[in-house]
C-alpha cells in the first residue's frame, strides 16, 4: 500500500455556535493532521455536509487542517453527508472516483466501530485511527454504547437500502 492509494477520511462532528470547533472535531482534526504529516496518506477527506450556525462541518475542519500545515490542494471535501451513513456513501463515491478503495478513518474510539462497518458497507477498506475521546463516566460510556449500537444498526438498514435500489 502507497500513500497514493489510501486516503485519510477525517469525519465531521459538531461545530460551536461561536464558530470554534467542538472537542471531538478537533481532536480528530489534529489526529487528521498528525497522520498526514507522518505521510500515511497524500489526501485528508473532510467529511461532513451539516451546517452549524451556518459553518458547514468539511469547510471548518478544511480551514483548520490548513492552519495546521496540511497543504491545501491535498484535502478533498465531501460536503453532502448529514450523517455517518452518509459519510461513507459519499466519501466512498468521492474516493472512488480518485481511483482510492483504502481509507484510514479518523473519528472518536466509540465512534468507530460504526464508522468502519458503514465505509465496508460502501466498499472501502477502512483501517482505524482513532482520535483521543474526553474522559467519560461509567454511566456515560454506556449510554453512548447503546446509542451508538443503536445508530450502526439504523445505518446498515440505511446502506443496505441504498445499495438495493
Amino acid at each position: 500500500m502507497t500513500s497514493h492509494s489510501v486516503a485519510i477520511v477525517v469525519l465531521g462532528a459538531r461545530i460551536q455556535p461561536d464558530g470554534r470547533l467542538s472537542g471531538a472535531l478537533a481532536r480528530r482534526i489534529q489526529r487528521g493532521a498528525r497522520a498526514w504529516h507522518e505521510r500515511v496518506a497524500q489526501f485528508v477527506v473532510c467529511s461532513g455536509g451539516r451546517s452549524w450556525n451556518g459553518r458547514v462541518e468539511a469547510q471548518a475542519m478544511r480551514d483548520a487542517l490548513v492552519e495546521m500545515g496540511v497543504e491545501s490542494g491535498q484535502i478533498l471535501l465531501e460536503t453532502r453527508s448529514q450523517c455517518t451513513a452518509d459519510n461513507a456513501r459519499e466519501t466512498a463515491d468521492l474516493l472512488r472516483s480518485k481511483g482510492i478503495h483504502h481509507a484510514v478513518i479518523v473519528t472518536n474510539h466509540w465512534h468507530m466501530r460504526r464508522a468502519l462497518a458503514d465505509f465496508r458497507l460502501c466498499g472501502i477498506q477502512a483501517t482505524p485511527l482513532a482520535s483521543d475521546s474526553a474522559p467519560m463516566t461509567p454511566g456515560q460510556r454506556a449510554i453512548r454504547h447503546l446509542v451508538e449500537r443503536t445508530c450502526q444498526l439504523i445505518d446498515r438498514a440505511r446502506l443496505n437500502r441504498g445499495a438495493s435500489s
